[in-house]
């Protein structure tokens, strides 16, 4: 497997597996937040089958949170410009709350 992204050398391939298992800690520790918080808080987010859930995995509210954008009105030196988010619904409101 690692033939494919060419990895010959063993130093590369040992350090290539260390960022993936930072990546994965990373990963980890952000579904841990997130679902440490909606206890906390007494909330839930929806499921992929549309359920309330206070156990939902950090890789579901990416992709919910996808689309969300932030659009920058006017430009430097433009005495009136200001920034709107766009695509916020209320249940990725919710979700950033």
């Amino acid at each position: 497997m690692t033939s494919s992204v060419f990895l010959k050398n063993v130093e590369r391939i040992v350090a290539l597996s260390m960022i993936m298992c930072l990546c994965l800690l990373v990963y980890m520790i952000a579904q841990s937040l997130l679902r440490h918080q909606l206890l906390k808080k007494q909330k839930s987010a929806l499921s992929q089958t549309g359920k309330p859930t206070q156990r939902p995995t950090i890789r579901w509210i990416f992709q919910v949170s996808d689309g969300v954008h932030l659009l920058s009105v006017g430009g430097a030196g433009c005495p009136e410009s200001h920034e709107v988010v766009m695509n916020l619904t209320p249940e990725r409101e919710k979700i950033l709350d």
